[in-house]
């Protein structure tokens, strides 16, 4: 049986390629995962940590319905957060880069090593056009 592996989680958009501070560490427990998966992990691991500070930090997909963070915070649901989060990857507002390799597909099996680097990549909507 493989040990957990502890990986770091990073987020890059067009004006930082190449980030130096993970927004969050994430266990796995196997070495495959889907791209699916792994988004499911991480939005799951950004509302657990919502509602334990009780504040809203950086999100891989912006959080829709009300307006008040509060009411967010209040109302959040995970499973909801997640169909949003995969819908946004389908959608391509955001790519999964993985030792240096895009993730393309939602159910891709993707390998992970000790050493792997997570990068979600989220591209910014072109202003007038």
């Amino acid at each position: 049986m493989n040990q957990p592996m502890k990986l770091a989680i990073f987020d890059s958009n067009t004006s930082q390629l190449k980030p130096t501070q993970p927004v969050m560490f994430l266990w796995f427990e196997y070495e495959e995962i889907s791209a699916k998966d792994l988004i499911c992990r991480r939005v799951t691991h950004e509302v657990e940590q919502f509602q334990q500070r009780r504040e809203i930090m950086n999100t891989l997909v912006p959080l829709q319905g009300q307006n008040d963070a509060s009411e967010i915070l209040d109302n959040i649901d995970a499973k909801s957060y997640c169909q949003q989060a995969i819908q946004a990857f389908e959608q391509g507002s955001f790519f999964i880069i993985i030792d240096e390799e895009q993730i393309t597909e939602i159910n891709e099996l993707i390998r992970l090593r000790k050493e792997s680097e997570i990068a979600f990549f989220r591209l910014a909507p072109l202003v007038g056009g």
